[in-house]
C-alpha cells in the first residue's frame, strides 16, 4: 500500500500468498491469503492489525472481496469444484458485518458457482456465476 509517499508491505504472517482485494475510505483492507495447503482464508487488515475472517463450517475456502465505508463485506466460500475442464474453489457468495454471515447465491436459475467481486457504499454487489454447462455470466444485486 502506498500512503502519503510511505509503502506498506500487506503480507499475512506464515502465508504462502496474499491477495489484497478491496480497500474503504478508513484504510480497511479487505483480501484472502492461502495457506501451505492451498486453501484460501479471508482476511481484513486495519492499520497493521490482520483478522482472518473464515467462514468455516467444513468449507476449506474463504476469501474476501470488497468492503464498504460501513465496514460492510463481500466475499465467498466453498469447496473445490469442478464444472467441465474448470475447478474453482469458492461456491457461494456471501455479506459478513458485526460477525455475521449472509449467506446468497447470484439470484438466478441454473447457478452452480457464484462469486462476487464487489461492493459499494450502496449496497451494490457485482460479480460472476458460473452455470451447470460451465457458461460464465456477471451479475448485479443490491444487498438488502
Amino acid at each position: 500500500m502506498l500512503s502519503g509517499g510511505t509503502y506498506t508491505l500487506i503480507a499475512v504472517p506464515g502465508a504462502v500468498s496474499t491477495y489484497t482485494e478491496g480497500i474503504n475510505k478508513y484504510g480497511v483492507i479487505a483480501g484472502y491469503y492461502l495457506d501451505t495447503s492451498g486453501n484460501s482464508h479471508g482476511f481484513t487488515w486495519d492499520k497493521g492489525a490482520i483478522t482472518t475472517i473464515d467462514y468455516g463450517n467444513g468449507y476449506p475456502n474463504t476469501y474476501l472481496a470488497g468492503i464498504d465505508d460501513s465496514g460492510l463485506i463481500i466475499g465467498g466460500y466453498g469447496s473445490w469444484i469442478t464444472i467441465g475442464s474448470l475447478t474453482y474453489p469458492w461456491e457461494h457468495g456471501f455479506l459478513y458485518s458485526g460477525g455475521t454471515f449472509s449467506i446468497f447465491d447470484a439470484p438466478f436459475g441454473d447457478v452452480v458457482i457464484t462469486t462476487p467481486f464487489g461492493i459499494n457504499n450502496n449496497s451494490e454487489v457485482v460479480g460472476e456465476y458460473v452455470d451447470s454447462q460451465g457458461m460464465n455470466y456477471g451479475f448485479y444485486l443490491k444487498a438488502q
